[in-house]
This record gives structure tokens, sequence and C-alpha cells, in this order.
């Protein structure tokens, strides 16, 4: 997956954060104003998911390049000696 893709879902879903707690009236009483510790720690928790899914998808990818070529091709036929 392409590191661009990843961060611009980040701020797509950081918005999102914000307009959840901005439209949902149960969420806006839990809050008395936007600097609220409830927001940044939703926050926080959306930044550490989207930081574990880069460490994963950069890992795939390094693994997926140190494989050797043989096994990035797949089983292939050998000619029989006949």
């Amino acid at each position: 997956m392409n590191l661009d893709l990843l961060v611009s879902y980040y701020i797509l879903i950081g918005g999102g954060v914000n307009e959840v707690f901005l439209r949902v009236n149960f969420l806006r009483r839990l809050i008395p104003n936007f600097d609220s510790p409830v927001i940044g720690m939703t926050h926080f928790a959306v930044m550490l998911f989207f930081a574990a899914l880069i460490a994963y998808f950069n890992a795939a990818t390094l693994i997926r390049s140190r494989a050797s070529p043989e096994m990035l091709a797949g089983p292939q036929s050998t000619p029989s000696g006949h």
C-alpha cells in the first residue's frame, strides 16, 4: 500500500473525529469545549492505529523485498532430461 494513501486516509479520519464530536449530540455533551482531553485521546488512538498500519506495511514490504527471486517467481517446472 502506498504511504501517501495512508497519510491521506489518516487526515480524512482525523477530520472525521472532529466532525463526530461536533455533530453527535451524545458526544457533544461529553466535552465542554474542543480543548477537551477526550478529543485529544481519541486523536491519539487514531494516530497510534495509523502508526501501526504504517509499521505493518513497511515490514511487509521489507520482507517481500528480501525474499529470494525463486520464492517470488513461484514453482516452475524443470525440463526433464529425456
